[in-house]
């Protein structure tokens, strides 16, 4: 892989829209997070950043990545690795 100074002018600018892509869908990303926390506050819920926002799990722990492993249980949608076991 070329370093930033090796790049095309065509590559920068790829690597640009992807930025500006990628930030705009962790912007919309923060938004229904908020959007989420303070739905389930309104309604007595208030976990803090790192609680379940889909389901309640109480075994839930947020990670940067999820494997692709389900949680067995039927009502969790979690992946497997995202649980306090």
């Amino acid at each position: 892989m070329a370093n930033g100074n090796d790049l095309t002018d065509a590559q920068k600018g790829v690597y640009k829209e992807n930025d500006a892509a990628l930030e705009e869908a962790e912007e919309h990303l923060r938004t229904a997070q908020q959007k989420a926390y303070a739905r389930l506050k309104e309604v007595g819920i208030d976990g803090g950043d790192e609680s379940c926002m889909r389901c309640g799990c109480p075994e839930y722990v947020a990670t940067p990545h999820h494997p692709l492993a389900n949680c067995p249980r039927e009502f969790c949608g979690h992946s497997f690795a995202s649980h306090h076991w």
